[in-house]
């Protein structure tokens, strides 16, 4: 029976701030390369940051990945924090959100730091509705790695077969797939029409409310 909802937060929870992803990036692929790191010729912004640090790992060697690290975080921190002071829940989100609350474990899985989650979902006034936070700061590695999810799994003291998960990017079903768990991609966030082709969402929905029904369903049959 499920009994734990996973949500991813940009783009799935809160409004996508599409704009200063896109910056980050940018800026930490140019702080990469002035530390003298080989880096891929051409970069596309919108394929997820997984797959860029995937091909930089592959130019320079496992033995640069703590220094890459440290980089990505300490730049992604900054547009995070700043952002978070922006945050707009997606439509619905709160009022459906409302209305599951105290039939499902709600948490978060996000490759967000934690500081910037939590204050995320404070200023979107949905932190009362969230039984926990798993940011890229509690793991050893961000999505897709699914371990992020199975620590939330975790704190919900729940189970795989228990729990749903529901985001908007490839590395969102990727991560869920892996280990199992059934899940929604939600559209209007980071992921393109054709992407649901390569990833395979067992259920797609356009908006938070049908995202609802959708639970509604698999908790009842209805």
């Amino acid at each position: 029976m499920l009994d734990c909802l996973l949500l991813d937060l940009d783009g799935t929870v809160v409004e996508f701030p599409r704009e200063w992803i896109y910056k980050a990036k940018e800026e930490s692929i140019r702080r990469l390369s002035e530390r003298g790191l080989r880096i891929p010729e051409e970069i596309d912004l919108t394929r997820p940051l997984s797959v860029i640090l995937e091909e930089v790992r592959r130019l320079n060697g496992p033995s640069i990945e703590g220094e890459v690290m440290r980089i990505i975080d300490a730049t992604f921190k900054r547009y995070e924090c700043a952002a978070a002071e922006r945050a707009v829940p997606r439509k619905w989100v709160k009022e459906e959100l409302s209305k599951l609350n105290g039939s499902l474990k709600v948490a978060i899985a996000t490759n967000n730091s934690r500081d910037a989650a939590v204050r995320t979902l404070e200023i979107a006034g949905i932190s009362n509705m969230v039984k926990c936070v798993v940011s890229r700061d509690d793991v050893n590695s961000m999505k897709p790695d699914p371990h992020m999810l199975l620590r939330a799994i975790r704190l919900c003291s729940s189970t795989i077969n228990a729990s749903l998960y529901v985001g908007d990017s490839i590395v969102d079903v990727l991560a869920a797939r892996s280990i199992g768990i059934p899940v929604i991609l939600v559209l209007g966030g980071i992921a393109k029409p054709e992407d649901l082709k390569t990833v395979r969402p067992h259920f797609v929905a356009d908006d938070f409310r049908e995202v609802s029904r959708l639970i509604s369903v698999l908790m009842n049959g209805r």
